[in-house]
């Protein structure tokens, strides 16, 4: 009897251990979703690109953040992508001429379980729904299996609805625009959440982005329809963190409910240059929504 406790027990604590194992191993912050939605499918050289979304379109202005598969017809093995980039072209039809212009976007990353799936977010400027005249398109190049490979995938972006959130949004500083995006949280909770903010301009007219590294991020999140209330807790201002391209920082909700954050732009010599601070019901001139 002793021995068949014992070896009961060691079955019970080996599954206890190894659950607990599985679960410690899942970081919600770099797992992809698992729900998604099909946006596009297209197909080049025998390579299907599956582009998804946890939304069931994509908008503009607005921050999208989305998904690649890569599949091939020839083979269901892993395939061995490298150098991967992408950028965002809006087409645009004047006066029976195409004028082309880019958007904003993250660094795009391979999942480090899935190397079939990229992840990342766009950010169209304007609304694209019309193939042909008025339309986005994603222009992918990458390296696979020692053969350089480029894509250009249409995409149809439809403009913002007055009930969505703004999770894009820009200002301007000694005549450059700057757009400035919500990347995290994108389901936010009561308690911390980690808060990345991504800060772009052109210096080109808008043919290419690069990340705005030098600047520095107050934030102050408040509850409109809660008297103005904050969170009770100071917050960091933000610093560009290399490893991500991004802002990066902590963001405390208290409760659920619509968020305002406000947002203050330092330069290098700590003046304000975008927004200002919260008095009493007055917010900033400068903010990003949240809902939960």
């Amino acid at each position: 009897m002793k021995t068949n406790i014992s070896i009961i027990t060691s079955l019970l604590l080996a599954l206890f251990i190894t659950s607990c194992s599985n679960s410690d191993n899942q970081n919600p912050h770099t797992q992809p979703p698992t729900t998604k939605n099909i946006i596009t499918t297209y197909e080049q050289e025998g390579i299907t690109y599956t582009i998804l979304s946890n939304q069931k379109q994509l908008w503009a202005p607005y921050t999208n953040a989305i998904s690649i598969k890569i599949q091939s017809k020839e083979s269901l093995n892993t395939l061995y992508i490298e150098n991967f980039q992408w950028k965002l072209i809006m087409h645009m039809s004047m006066n029976e001429h195409i004028m082309t212009h880019s958007a904003p976007s993250t660094l795009a990353t391979i999942d480090p379980i899935d190397t079939n799936l990229i992840h990342g977010s766009i950010m169209p400027t304007m609304p694209g729904n019309e193939l042909g005249s008025n339309y986005w398109s994603l222009n992918i190049t990458y390296k696979l299996q020692d053969k350089h490979m480029q894509v250009e995938i249409p995409l149809l972006i439809d403009p913002t609805t007055s009930s969505q959130k703004t999770n894009l949004t820009w200002f301007k500083s000694n005549n450059q625009t700057y757009y400035l995006a919500l990347i995290n949280p994108t389901t936010p909770k009561t308690g911390e959440n980690p808060l990345q903010i991504g800060i772009y301009n052109s210096l080109d007219n808008a043919q290419n982005y690069q990340e705005v590294p030098d600047l520095l991020l107050g934030v102050d999140p408040r509850m409109p329809d809660m008297g103005n209330h904050g969170v009770n807790k100071v917050i960091q201002d933000l610093h560009y963190s290399t490893t991500e391209s991004l802002y990066s920082g902590v963001l405390p909700l208290t409760m659920s409910g619509f968020w305002l954050i406000n947002l203050i732009v330092y330069d290098q010599d700590n003046r304000i240059i975008a927004g200002n601070k919260v008095q009493d019901s007055t917010n900033s001139s400068l903010y990003l929504e949240l809902e939960f």
